[in-house]
């Protein structure tokens, strides 16, 4: 809920918390979370959204790499050997190549983090 738009009564147009509320919610669902949250992270991750979300992607891909040292899955590390590619993140050409070049270096140190022992 804290990180889906939600309708209110008033206004039929959906809003969000925000990005810091958004940020910490996707990281405990990230570090703490297993499978299900996991997955939930992933597909957050995937998505094509606004473009002030770099950062909080950033903290998601961090927060997936520490919490597959206490809940690891295979999706997770298949996601994160993924995503270090710039490819990854440019097919929907939303990302400038900077910013596919930060989400593909965050990736590689949440793989590397995830393969190290905690």
């Amino acid at each position: 809920p804290l990180l889906e738009p939600e309708p209110t009564a008033v206004n039929a147009a959906a809003t969000r918390p925000s990005l810091p509320v958004q940020t910490n919610a996707l990281v405990l669902l990230g570090e703490l979370g297993k499978g299900e949250a996991q997955a939930y992270v992933r597909q957050y991750l995937r998505r094509q959204i606004g473009p002030d979300t770099l950062n909080i992607r950033l903290y998601g891909l961090q927060a997936l790499g520490r919490g597959q040292q206490r809940h690891p899955t295979e999706e997770s590390l298949t996601f994160l050997a993924q995503a270090i590619e710039e490819s990854f993140w440019c097919a929907g050409a939303q990302w400038s190549a900077q910013d596919c070049t930060a989400l593909a270096e965050a990736a590689r140190d949440a793989l590397r983090d995830a393969q190290s022992k905690p």
